[in-house]
């Protein structure tokens, strides 16, 4: 999943398309997802070196309740092509929990990076994920 992040509005934007909102992501339960965060700083991609990123998936509406994180990244590439790197894994207890009984088709959820630099600490805006339960066919 490739994130674009810009910091200017700390607000996750299409990354074919600085200009344009990203829609609610879909991810599914159990998943094991590679990560390819980009900052975005005035219309083009940086990779500061100094930067440190967590990403961190809680429940929507209650921030407290972690679901999963990649509590760090390894900076890859240059450019375009790159950016910070994680994986991140929704085959948790937490995640699974979403789903005891059974029936429930998907869960909504939000995901925030936080980034320390030099600086400080920034937190992005929340984007909303939908987790659809793998064990029930789209």
């Amino acid at each position: 999943m490739i994130l674009a992040l810009d910091t200017n509005s700390l607000s996750f934007v299409d990354p074919e398309n600085f200009g344009s909102p990203v829609p609610i992501k879909v991810v599914r339960r159990s998943d094991d997802i590679p990560i390819l965060i980009q900052l975005i700083m005035d219309g083009g991609i940086v990779t500061p070196l100094d930067a440190s990123l967590e990403l961190f998936v809680t429940v929507e509406g209650d921030y407290t309740s972690l679901l999963a994180s990649v509590p760090s990244f390894t900076i890859e590439g240059s450019g375009a092509e790159g950016g910070f790197v994680g994986d991140l894994d929704l085959g948790v207890a937490a995640v699974d929990a979403l789903f005891t009984d059974g029936t429930v088709a998907d869960a909504a959820a939000i995901l925030e990076v936080r980034i320390t630099d030099g600086d400080g600490v920034i937190t992005s805006l929340p984007l909303n994920l939908t987790i659809q339960n793998s064990y029930i066919a789209p």
